[in-house]
């Protein structure tokens, strides 16, 4: 068995990992060493998963997925440190 291992550019594969079951749950979506705290603590519901959406479409992405046979199955995080 093998792993693939890509950038987390597409948004659907990235929300299967780490996005919550209900679109407006406040919940992690592995934000919090991402963004500053204060706009951590303001981004509620959708516009969490809208943020993440949005890091989907940079260059670099926010991080990597792995995948198993076509199905994401893992989550890395990969960003500059903040300044």
């Amino acid at each position: 068995m093998g792993f693939d291992v890509r950038p987390a550019d597409v948004f659907e594969d990235v929300s299967q990992v780490i996005g919550p079951k209900r679109a407006d749950a406040n919940v992690c979506w592995c934000l919090s060493y991402r963004i500053p705290s204060r706009l951590n603590r303001e981004l509620q519901g959708p516009k969490r998963g809208e943020l993440v959406e949005e890091l989907c479409r940079r260059d670099p992405p926010p991080g990597v997925l792995a995948s198993d046979e076509g199905t994401p199955v893992g989550w890395a995080g990969v960003a500059p440190a903040p300044t």
